[in-house]
């Protein structure tokens, strides 16, 4: 998978270097072009049936340009969805051979910060700053963390070390520990085994992926957010059914763009009201939450929940009611929905704490 020897020398390093570099950013380009090109077609779609409906195309031609535009829709989709995948694999090998020419016992930690393991202590470095600062083992914690951004087995594994505070700033005493997280990969493994540290946590494992069903759910929804997506839901309905009239009475391109984008605006919005909202789920392997925006979602195994807090937490003036979920490696706050303490208090007793 990966490259399976470092060049001896530093020029040769170098061209590998940048012939990686050029293949990662390649594919990010081709992804992004297509991804383009797949919407622009499927814009091009509903055109010719708009164009179709109030100006009558010739059946053939008609048939010809809306076929061809939807199957480019989605031969640039699935195009695009690929090199994706793609670059990402390239981005990871990039990494891995970076990290290999620096040490075979160093991994990335952040961007360009290396994290090199030397016979006492965790050593961490720019990949081009000699200034180091090194962390001796036996203040410090390593955990294997599985994170799940949906409630199943499946999901992203990772490395994360725990440094107290003041190895990494001077302000650092007395301030929670700072956690520092790598990708897991059996290189890794090796490496923590050869060292003698212990691998706290949830530990890795190639068993069968499965989803989970909830027992009980919440949802929580963003009032803000609804507000503006009714407003604009209502003009997007009205641009569509002024496009009809227009079409029909005055200038049938016109008719079809205007019905055009309403349709579009109509869906969005229409699929934004509907997503405004958080979730908050329980199950019987582990909660699960989701973001109103859509873009933060996660799903915690109870094996990894030490306690769940009900706390009360200021802002703005006000109390806002949160579930203070505290693992090992630190702690997670969701918003507490009506009746969810309870739910806990009553299924998860042993994992509450007043």
């Amino acid at each position: 998978m990966f490259e399976k020897t470092i060049p001896s020398s530093e020029e040769a390093r170098a061209r590998r270097g940048r012939f990686l570099k050029f293949r990662q950013t390649a594919l990010a380009v081709s992804s992004l072009a297509c991804a383009l090109l797949a919407i622009g077609a499927l814009i091009a779609v509903v055109v010719f049936f708009f164009v179709n409906a109030f100006g009558n195309l010739n059946g053939a031609l008609f048939g010809w340009l809306a076929g061809g535009t939807a199957v480019g829709a989605a031969v640039f989709a699935f195009a695009a969805f690929g090199l994706a995948k793609l670059g990402e694999h390239a981005e990871t090998r990039r990494n891995d051979f970076l990290e290999r020419c620096d040490s075979p016992e160093s991994f990335f930690v952040g961007d360009g910060t290396l994290a090199t393991f030397s016979a006492d202590a965790l050593v961490l470095h720019a990949a081009e700053n000699p200034n180091t600062v090194r962390i001796p083992y036996g203040e410090m914690r390593v955990f294997s963390i599985c994170t799940r951004k949906r409630p199943r087995e499946k999901g992203t594994w990772s490395v994360v070390f725990e440094i107290p505070s003041h190895y990494l700033s001077k302000d650092g005493k007395g301030q929670p520990p700072a956690l520092v997280q790598t990708d897991a990969k059996p290189r890794l493994y090796e490496t923590l085994e050869k060292f003698g540290l212990p691998l706290l946590g949830e530990q890795p494992q190639d068993g069968p992926d499965r989803a989970f069903h909830p027992l009980k759910t919440f949802w929580l929804p963003n009032a803000k957010k609804r507000k503006t997506a009714r407003i604009l839901l209502i003009v997007g309905i009205v641009l569509f059914a002024a496009g009809i009239p227009a079409a029909i009475l005055w200038e049938p391109a016109v008719g079809a763009l205007l019905s055009l984008i309403g349709l579009m605006l109509t869906a969005r919005e229409g699929y934004v009201y509907f997503r405004a909202r958080a979730l908050l789920a329980f199950y019987s392997e582990g909660m699960y939450w989701r973001e109103s925006e859509g873009t933060d979602h996660m799903f915690l195994k109870w094996e990894e929940i030490e306690e769940v807090r009900a706390e009360d937490l200021g802002r703005g003036g006000t109390l806002l009611p949160v579930l203070t979920v505290r693992c090992a490696y630190g702690e997670h706050r969701f918003p507490r929905p009506a009746g969810a303490w309870e739910y806990l208090e009553g299924e998860f007793s042993e994992k509450i704490s007043s």
